[in-house]
């Protein structure tokens, strides 16, 4: 039987330093990061393909006709347009990380439950000649021919490390 990812795991120490690191690294960027409201994504202007160049050469042109906008400085578009750009790459890293772990949890899962049902198969099986051996799995045998209970104890996986507290939403400075 493959294993993919049980004998390649770091120990729990090891783990748990991984974690500490990646939760003082969100909390650096809560500094300037900001969560919407599903709304609020909805709501969000999406610039056409090619539209960076675009607000580039827009900028320039109202730099050198002298045209302001009250409330809109230039300098702010210009961050915004800069933060886009430096932020992506760390955008689709931080995208690949989540699937990363997504299949490493979902593979783990697979394999122990895989493996655990064959050990649990042998055991039914010695269970029929050995009277305290089916006793004492019967709790297992009682969840495996109960439907309900199956559904019903789908918790989501165990110590699973606290989600990050969103920042406050910023109203971004225009």
């Amino acid at each position: 039987m493959k294993n993919l990812v049980g004998d390649a795991t770091p120990d729990t120490k090891t783990l748990t330093e991984q974690s500490k690191a990646l939760h003082d690294l969100v909390e650096a960027f809560k500094v300037f990061c900001i969560v919407l409201s599903v709304d609020d994504r909805k709501s969000l202007a999406r610039p056409r393909r090619g539209g960076e160049e675009k607000v580039e050469h827009v900028i320039q042109l109202a730099r050198e006709f002298g045209v302001t906008i009250r409330d809109i400085p230039l300098e702010g578009i210009e961050n915004d347009l800069r933060t886009a750009r430096e932020l992506r790459p760390i955008q689709a890293l931080a995208e690949s990380f989540a699937q990363m772990l997504t299949d490493t949890v979902d593979e783990a899962r697979s394999e122990f439950w895989t493996s655990a049902m064959a050990y649990y198969g042998a055991l039914s099986a010695m269970g029929s000649r050995v009277p305290e051996l089916a006793e004492r799995l019967s709790p297992m045998t009682e969840f495996m021919s109960n439907r309900k209970a199956r559904k019903e104890a789908t918790p989501a996986a165990p110590a699973t490390p606290p989600v990050p507290t969103p920042p406050s939403p910023v109203a971004p400075v225009r």
